[in-house]
């Protein structure tokens, strides 16, 4: 890796990515490397730049380089799964605790729109993640305007979407007929029952994506692939 300062500099420089942001982004960055295993850090000795005039012996300074790591070849990249949810308050509990082992026991990996970092508008982030992702997960609950609206590109890009609620009247008629999950805080169990459904549900659509798109996008689908 090249030196603080100057990564930091290059980022700002050549990637646009505001200041404020780059040490966010660092830590994100090496962690994925980490957890992806495809490099690893490694202590190459750079060569002395001529001798010194008293004849001594120049000691060679350690500098830290990226090489591929062979350990990571075969390795099985996971789908990933898109959650629309509110953010702020119990949710991002939810999100932490029940959605994000949920999705990860379906064999998924769980992303929120607060965890884009790339470049571009936000909608063109989420979009392009949407556009990415084998199965997305909705939290309706409080008829939350953000969440439609990704839902309304997640219909677009004919992606199946399990939804959940803590009411079934936030959740639109239109949509009943989908895969749709009611949990009820008042259960004492409710958050263990909503992770073990959560994660049937998403392997359900896995397996059965078509289940999971609203009929006119589904039949776009089909004529496009039979055209």
């Amino acid at each position: 890796m090249p030196e603080d300062e100057f990564f930091e500099n290059t980022l700002v420089r050549e990637f646009g990515i505001p200041r404020d942001r780059v040490k966010p982004f660092i830590e994100v960055f090496t962690r994925n490397l980490d957890y992806l295993k495809a490099f690893r850090a490694a202590n190459i000795e750079e060569e002395p730049q001529g001798k010194e005039p008293t004849g001594e012996k120049v000691e060679r300074k350690p500098q830290k380089t990226i090489i591929p790591d062979d350990s990571a070849k075969g390795r099985t990249y996971l789908d990933t799964c898109f959650v629309m949810m509110p953010f702020g308050d119990w949710f991002n509990t939810y999100y932490t605790d029940i959605y994000t082992p949920a999705i990860k026991d379906a064999g998924m990996e769980p992303m929120r729109a607060d965890q884009l970092f790339s470049t571009g508008t936000v909608i063109e982030q989420i979009w392009e993640q949407i556009e990415k992702s084998k199965i997305l997960l909705a939290d309706l609950s409080g008829k939350n305007a953000n969440v439609f609206c990704e839902l309304g590109l997640a219909h677009a890009a004919r992606k199946p979407v399990v939804f959940t609620s803590c009411n079934l009247d936030d959740v639109l008629f239109d949509l009943r007929h989908l895969r749709v999950i009611i949990y009820n805080t008042q259960d004492p169990f409710w958050g263990t029952k909503l992770q073990r459904d959560i994660t049937t549900y998403l392997k359900n659509a896995k397996a059965e994506p078509e289940k999971s798109i609203p009929q006119p996008f589904r039949k776009i689908e089909i004529d496009e692939k039979e055209g």
